[in-house]
């Protein structure tokens, strides 16, 4: 009955239309006789040939009998969903339903297209299908992700549930080619139309709905229908754009020649066109009829951030936009549009620019009828539309802009005052400064042939309709976002900006605009600044903008966070900058998006990846200045979008790369499958650039990285030999560059982007790249076209290389795998320098040399190793190794440095850079070991690391500096005679007992030695035994030793420091002292009595300009660097990543003493390498150790971990622990160590050259490798949204490899064992998947594990053997299998033990416990046409539980293929080859795991409280950070967050929130626990807290809507928590006005 009245009202409203209307169908007989009468009275547009746009195509024609299933009830099927299934499993196009009310929820399981069609019918009122359904999901929804088109025609859908407030969708949709015709969508509660990415079409048709009819993420075009809200208050289109791979999706709806009116009987009011529910949203009415109910303002919004576009064309009724309400609209961010803007918004348009993955140009699929009447009715709306004028409160009358009064002298920027200038008045550091004389002039030095841009000039008069001004007084605007704005709202094409200072802005819409200073000919002469200290000063709103020009202005980002502080964050088409600077202290100068942009005759300044992120950047005429020694030009990486490979680009023409820093790169791909265009074509580059040109690893990366016609020391003419194969880096031919003109970069940009049309580029700026670039191919000599590394190398008539002398100022390279006229070592690099006195830079690449080095040539050297992070020697890439050590009473140590450096001429300057020296000789008493002797002055060391034992660092004579360094040693092991700073460097004891610091200052001299911001800790190798460790001793009896400013770790002594001996103390004329240093051995009220607690005027001596004098030859980049180190940890720290060596760290089946505490000489890994010694990954760790037989030990402190480890290789064995708060090896359940990634692999088919172990997050090569608790978890596609797409936790291919209470989870494929021949042992574990989540080849045995499945009708093993004599097979032995607890379905008897991959495959389960989730008939054939059982060995022995074999004895046997065993004839002992290499400690208390087992490792679980230390993210955390995080995958906003949260009720969300402000109104609605974790170093005072959520958003509390709606978070779903977080409205203290900072809904929740 109540379908009925809804469908009685349905034809009311049909009837209800004005049928008098000028504009009505002339075809039409009455009012209700063809849907297309249902917008003859609210389409100003529409035309005679709109009368059939709802007749179904094939209504009139009756479908042939193969074609088509029927349903009705009598007919073969009476149920709809089965008729979707049987037709999309036949590929039947069409399901005819013959007429009646159908009680079902329609779930769509496949992607075959299929039509659902009703009986022919005029309209929605005669339609004679009706399908009813109370389904909180939808009456109809979908069950995959990627269905190819679905069409319903004739057909009334109507969800029964009609609670307020809750979701009941009559459908809820996803995937492409979503056609509604002639259909009424009606629903008692919110979201009738519901879309979770997709687009559709709706025509003819009828929605009605109480609120939110439009839901979640929608891309729809509705066109010639009716939409009737129900209630007061309410929303049309409530949605939020969608991020993917850090790309946003805008949601979109269209509205056309359609009706929007109230339902016959009902009053209710103000309702909103659209409501954004987070940023990135579309609502565009076009041609539509808008009822009296609309509210006045629109748009209900007052954040017009969130908004892309919210517009209207040509609407008529009293709802809407007028010239009496257009200020109230606009002031919501509803905008009257223009026929040009509308353009953007047609079908193809919209739908061209759907969602990634579902975006696609082609409207073939559309009902031809329909298509035709839109295009019809679109041309007739921009034909009849009338001439727009602006409203005078938009723009006034411009005042004369001319510029020419205006002083030059007025201060153009704000920067800081460390801005300093070089001899040729360039900027030297950070960011423009307020004397336009600073800024260079950046007419090209790359050709002559350069013009300056032809700037907008101030002083052209223009219209106050085409002009916008601003000025930061007496202006239209005084805020440039707010003309920016006003200007997009409103057409206005240019925005003049008088000089002065400005905010940062957004520019949010999509309408062309330029933004223009007044004229100037070079950026030192520009007289406007736009400055912000945030992530980016200019940032774009939307990713669909047509097009920005910036001129004459200065943006600048003064953020110092060390992360990214873009001047530019831009995205979309047609951006250029033109005679601008971008300057920046931070990175990312220049952040780019997908778009295309062109940047002219401007200045680029910043500290490290000036071009970041996904760019398509052509760079002319300009100069770019890096800040930072070490980093990188250009830092992107390439996306696949739709299966295709896109590659980021940048081209830097006719330019300068200039700067006083050193070693700076061309480029550095983002990943090792970067797909990378990087050119520079005629630029001069300066000796600022590294040898290499490209910091790569490998050529591994697609990716194309050249020069043509560059010039200078930087460029590849001068340094040849260190580029080419080497790097990637090639000299390119003429044919090659011609590549690179701007069009074809432009032509090659990533999807959505791609054009070669330039005409929007400034005709003076093209005119003079065409000519330089002609000029450049034409006057450029025969070069060499290496293009690859095999080209580099096959030349067969190859000569032998000679090379020539180096030159002053050159680069040498020292390669391992050194081609043409590099140096296999070091040593032989050092002896080819000429004894000119000239300086020279030697370039060492990644790689352990083993060598004494000896350098005595007068003439500064610096040599530099390889790193990625010169401020962290954790991170450093070189070692140089060797062994020898002497007696210390044969007076011969200075045999024995790695390092030896005597330089005693009038120029001895030399530094080095991240370099470990490592002297392996074993600890040996009475033995001295070296690893550097310094006699020299200005010797200073950036980032290196000296590890030994006795004497490790001799500073014997002269003057040194010691920067960012780590020292390592037992016995005196820094000591000598000279004066030595060393400054934010570990200082790290490995043996207990001993001394530091040994200084023998001569009588009469001023020598000392000066630990400054150190750390003072030791080693694992030392000991437990703490307080039993000097500071130093007096080498002699003037001995001078001062720590100030340091942390002195628990092994220092209590005493301090020792004398000499007690037979020869020489303590009467020492100096040593302590001042302002922390930690627990800090403390001086027990030192001794030669020793001295030092006031601030004592240390004044001690300063390092007084220490070292001058300080000139200091490299203050580096010396300024954050320290290294956590300077406020007290436990055991560990040794250096360096200090490894081919030390024996276990043997093969050694069980760890400890969970907690690192083994003695393990490799240390934490994460982001914030325990001190240790690397940030897995992989780091891996990469370090030595390729040789010994046995090693890694140890994984507790966190997450993101990264896919390489497969494991090398000779000797490999033991992996993780830390656990349980026995190690023995429980999966206390393992705090996760390494996640997300990678997957479609099937659908097999991309040539690819397979399944490929996507492993763990995989292994080699043999003997043990893993202790660690879970490892494969993210991609864990809900199995999408068919056929493997994603694998785990590949394990060699012998001997075991995992002691580890867990693997993933979908399809989840564990391989993947070796022929290979024995593999799991104990403990837990393995959860849902799709031959255990298979392979290898023999494998589980003892005591966990198998927990996900999907029903699938198998949990694939077992592959070739013969039944072949090794291979799985033994189960006292474990469980069952279901999932992430499984979110009921799989009772429904998973099956395994199928055979072979037909030899064997599978064997004993002594286990089989839970309800197994088949009775326990196992399955492989395929009903491939059965693969004629060999197979299923066995079955000593098992319990309701799955096992006993209780199904029937069923087992029907199937005819299993055994049940009557006796054990699989033991451990004859399964493996043998049971030396296992672990054996737990394998005879095991208890078999039953029904009850705990869950898989994840997010944490949370019951009202939580163990959270405020600082670090606890395991499984999805991570929001408004900066990147190094190894992280970080969300930039909560919702993003929120959105990736596990969707399952069993699974919480826990959102660890890094400091920041986060604009953003959510809705959290998760029906598992979601915990929002605010970063706080005072988790118990509120005040102290650093993440606040806010937004400006009021609701009046005398209006029909509900406060509830103006709350910045509220929480609907249940077990909310929230720790340390700040929820705010800013909308101010208006009367009667509700601005709520949080509500909640959960029937749990809790604040700490």
């Amino acid at each position: 009955m109540r379908f009925l009245a809804c469908l009685l009202g349905v034809a009311a409203v049909v009837r209800a239309q004005d049928t008098t209307s000028t504009t009505a169908t002339s075809s039409a007989t009455d009012s209700s006789s063809a849907v297309a009468t249902l917008s003859s009275s609210s389409s100003a547009a529409a035309s005679t040939s709109t009368a059939t746009t709802a007749t179904s195509a094939s209504s009139t024609t009756a479908p042939s009998a193969t074609s088509v299933i029927t349903v009705g009830p009598s007919a073969a099927f009476t149920a709809i969903n089965a008729a979707v299934a049987a037709a999309q499993n036949s590929a039947i196009p069409t399901v005819s339903i013959l007429p009646g009310t159908y009680s079902e929820s329609i779930v769509i399981q496949g992607t075959q297209t299929v039509t659902l069609v009703g009986p022919t019918a005029s309209n929605v009122a005669g339609n004679q299908v009706v399908i009813a359904a109370a389904a909180a999901a939808g009456v109809v929804s979908f069950n995959t992700q990627k269905p190819l088109g679905v069409t319903f025609r004739n057909i009334n859908i109507t969800n029964t549930i009609a609670v307020a407030g809750t979701k009941a969708a009559a459908v809820s949709l996803v995937g492409s080619n979503m056609g509604l015709y002639n259909v009424a969508l009606i629903s008692g509660g919110t979201g009738a139309y519901t879309s979770s990415l997709g687009y559709s079409i709706l025509s003819g048709c009828y929605i009605e709905g109480p609120d939110k009819l439009f839901y979640n993420y929608v891309k729809a075009y509705i066109f010639n229908s009716v939409i009737v809200p129900t209630v007061s208050s309410a929303s049309i289109f409530y949605a939020q754009g969608y991020q993917q791979g850090g790309i946003w999706y805008n949601s979109s709806i269209v509205v056309d020649s359609s009706s929007v009116q109230q339902k016959p009987g009902l009053t209710n009011s103000y309702v909103y066109l659209a409501q954004p529910n987070g940023n990135y949203t579309e609502a565009i009415y076009r041609g539509s009829s808008l009822g009296g109910l609309i509210a006045p303002s629109g748009v209900r919004t007052t954040v017009c951030s969130y908004a892309a576009v919210y517009g209207e064309f040509a609407n008529t009724g009293a709802g809407a936009m007028t010239s009496a309400n257009a200020a109230t609209r606009n002031a919501a961010c509803d905008q009257s549009l223009t026929a040009s803007q509308l353009s953007s918004y047609s079908v193809d348009q919209l739908f061209g620019h759907g969602f990634q993955g579902y975006s696609s140009f082609d409207t073939t699929w559309i009902d031809s009828s329909v298509l035709q009447a839109i295009q019809s009715a679109d041309a007739a709306q921009v034909g009849s539309a009338p001439t727009m004028s602006l409203s005078s409160s938009m723009v006034t009358s411009t005042t004369s802009s001319t510029s020419s009064t205006v002083s030059k002298s007025l201060s153009t920027a704000t920067t800081s005052s460390a801005a300093s200038t070089d001899t040729t008045g360039t900027i030297t550091s950070g960011t423009a400064t307020s004397s336009t004389t600073l800024l260079p002039d950046t007419t090209s030095t790359g050709t002559s042939s350069t013009t300056s841009i032809t700037s907008l000039s101030s002083s052209a008069s223009s219209s106050a309709a085409s002009v916008l001004t601003v000025a930061t007084a007496s202006a239209q605007f005084t805020d440039i976002g707010a003309a920016v704005t006003a200007a997009q709202n409103s057409a206005i094409a240019s925005i003049t900006v008088l000089p002065g200072t400005y905010s940062a802005f957004v520019v949010p819409g999509t309408q062309v605009v330029t933004i223009s200073g007044p004229a100037a000919t070079a950026v030192a002469d520009n007289q406007v600044v736009v400055t912000s200290s945030g992530t980016g000063t200019i940032t774009f709103g939307t990713s669909n903008g047509m097009g920005l020009t910036l001129r004459n202005l200065n943006i600048t980002n003064t953020a110092t966070t060390g992360g990214v502080g873009s001047a530019i964050n831009g995205k979309g088409m047609n951006v250029q900058s033109l005679t601008c600077a971008l300057v920046s202290s931070a990175q990312g100068v220049y952040q780019s998006s997908y778009g295309i942009t062109l940047i002219a005759d401007s200045f680029i300044s910043g500290t490290d990846k000036l071009f970041y992120n996904y760019p398509t950047v052509y760079v002319y005429g300009s100069v770019i200045q890096p800040l930072t020694s070490g980093s990188s030009i250009f830092y992107g990486k390439g996306a696949t979008i739709g299966g295709v490979n896109y590659n980021a680009t940048l081209v830097i023409d006719s330019s300068t790369v200039q700067g006083s820093v050193s070693n700076v790169y061309l480029a550095t791909p983002n990943g090792v499958a970067s797909y990378l265009s990087v050119i520079y074509r005629g630029s001069s580059l300066g000796s600022l650039i590294a040898p290499r040109g490209v910091y790569s690893t490998g050529c591994s990366v697609v990716a194309t990285f050249g020069e043509f016609g560059t010039t200078g020391a930087g460029a590849y003419s001068n340094n040849a030999a260190s580029r080419g194969a080497a790097t990637c880096d090639y000299q390119l031919s003429a044919d090659q560059v011609s590549a690179f003109t701007i069009d074809k970069v432009f032509a090659n940009a990533f999807a959505g982007y791609a054009s070669s049309d330039v005409s929007w580029v400034d005709p003076t700026v093209l005119a003079s790249i065409q000519s330089s670039d002609s000029a450049q191919v034409s006057s450029a000599s025969t070069v060499s076209t290496a293009t690859s590394s095999s080209s580099a190398s096959s030349t067969s008539s190859s000569a032998s290389v000679t090379c020539a002398t180096p030159t002053p100022s050159a680069t040498l390279a020292v390669s391992q795998n050194a081609t043409g006229c590099q140096y296999s070592s070091i040593a032989s690099a050092i002896a080819a320098l000429p004894n000119d006195n000239q300086p020279y830079t030697i370039f060492v690449g990644a790689g352990i040399y083993t060598e004494q080095i000896s350098i005595t040539r007068n003439g500064k050297i610096t040599l530099m190793g390889e790193t990625v992070t010169p401020s962290d020697y954790s991170q450093n890439k070189v070692k140089v190794q060797f062994s020898r050590g002497v007696l210390t009473s044969a007076g011969q140590n200075e045999l024995t440095p790695v390092l030896n450096v005597k330089k005693t001429g009038s120029i001895p300057d030399f530094a080095v850079y991240n370099i470990d020296f490592i002297n392996l000789y074993p600890q040996t008493p009475n033995s001295a070991a070296l690893a550097v002797d310094v006699y020299a002055n200005n010797f200073a060391a950036y980032g290196c690391s000296f590890i030994g034992y006795q004497d490790t660092l001799l500073a014997n004579k002269g003057i040194q500096v010691f920067s960012h360094c780590y020292v390592e040693g037992s016995i005196d092991f820094v000591w000598g005679f000279s004066t030595a700073y060393f400054y934010r460097s570990v200082i790290a004891s490995n043996t207990k007992g001993a001394c530091i610091a040994a200084q023998g200052r001569v009588a009469g001299t001023t020598t000392s030695y000066v630990f400054d911001e150190c750390k003072v800790t030791y080693t694992s190798t030392y000991g437990t035994t703490m307080g039993a460790t000097f500071l130093g001793r007096p080498y002699s009896s003037f001995s001078t030793v001062v720590y100030k400013n340091s942390y002195l770790d628990q092994h220092i002594a209590a005493a301090g420091w020792q004398q000499w001996s007690t037979s020869s103390p020489q303590t009467s004329n020492v100096t040593f002292g302590e001042y302002n240093n922390t930690g627990p051995g800090s403390g001086v009220s027990s030192r001794v009595s030669f020793a001295t607690a030092m006031t601030a005027d004592q240390t004044t001596p001690f300063s390092l300009a007084n220490v070292v004098g001058d300080t000139t030859f200091i490299d203050q980049t580096a010396w300024n660097y954050p320290a290294p180190f956590n300077a406020t940890a007290t436990a055991p720290t560990g040794t250096s990543p360096s200090s490894t060596g081919p030390t024996t760290t276990s043997t093969v089946n050694a069980h760890p003493d400890s969970g907690t505490a690192a083994p003695a000489f393990a490799v240390l890994v934490s994460p982001n390498g914030q325990v001190n010694g240790s690397y940030a990954n897995l992989t780091s760790a891996l990469a370090s150790l030595p390729s040789d037989n010994t046995n090693q030990t890694i140890f994984v402190y507790s966190g997450s971990y993101t990264e896919q480890v390489p497969s494991i290789s090398r000779p000797g064995a490999i033991r992996i622990i993780g830390y656990t708060t349980g026995n190690p090896g023995q429980a999966y359940q206390n393992s705090t160590v996760t390494i996640q990634y997300a990678r997957g692999l479609s099937l659908s088919p097999l991309p040539a050259g690819h397979n399944d172990a490929e996507t492993a997050t763990i995989s292994t090569a080699s043999n003997n490798i043990a893993f202790y608790n660690i879970n490892f978890i494969n993210t991609d596609n864990l809900d199995g949204a999408e068919a056929n797409y493997v994603t694998l936790a785990g590949s394990t291919y060699g012998s001997h490899i075991s995992f002691y209470g580890c867990s693997f989870d993933g979908w399809q494929d989840t564990l391989l064992t993947g070796s022929t021949n290979g024995y593999q042992y799991f104990e403990s574990c837990y393995i959860g998947g849902a799709i031959d989540f255990i298979w392979g080849y290898s023999k494998a045995y589980f003892k005591g594990c966990t198998i927990g499945a996900k999907r029903a009708s699938s198998a949990i093993t694939a077992q592959s053997r070739a013969s039944s004599s072949a090794i291979g097979g799985y033994i189960f032995d006292q474990c469980y299998f069952g279901a999932s607890p992430k499984a979110t379905v009921d799989l009772a008897g429904k998973v099956f033990l395994g199928r055979p991959y072979s037909a030899f495959a064997l599978v064997v389960v004993k002594n286990s416990y089989l839970d309800t989730a197994i088949s009775p008939t326990g196992w399955k054939v492989w395929s009903v046409t491939d059965p693969r059982t004629s060999n197979i060995m299923f066995g079955e022995y000593n098992n319990v539980g309701p799955g096992n074999w006993e209780s199904n004895s029937a069923a087992r046997l029907a199937f005819g293929n299993a055994t049940l065993l009557t006796s054990d004839t699989y033991p451990l002992t004859s399964v493996m080859d043998s049971t030396s290499w296992i672990d054996m400690t737990y394998f005879n208390s095991i208890v078999t795991p039953g029904p009850t087992a705990p869950p898989p490792p994840g997010n944490i679980t949370v019951g009202g409280s939580s163990v959270y230390n405020g600082t670090t993210p606890p395991a499984g955390a999805l991570i929001v950070s408004q900066s990147p995080i190094a190894g992280q995958t970080v969300y930039g906003t909560i919702q993003s967050a929120l959105n990736a949260a596990p969707a399952s009720s069993k699974e919480n969300a826990t959102i660890f929130i890094y400091p920041g402000t986060y604009n953003e109104k959510l809705i959290v609605n998760k029906s598992g626990s979601t915990i929002f974790m605010g970063y706080s170093s005072a988790t118990d005072d509120y005040a102290k807290n650093q993440v606040t959520i806010q937004q400006s958003y009021g609701e009046d509390t005398q209006g029909t809507g509900s406060d509830v709606d103006a709350a910045t978070v509220y929480a609907t779903g249940n077990n909310f928590y929230a720790y340390n977080v700040n929820f705010r409205n800013n909308n101010g203290t208006q009367q009667n006005i509700a601005s709520l900072g949080f509500a909640v809904k959960s029937s749990k929740f809790a604040f700490t």
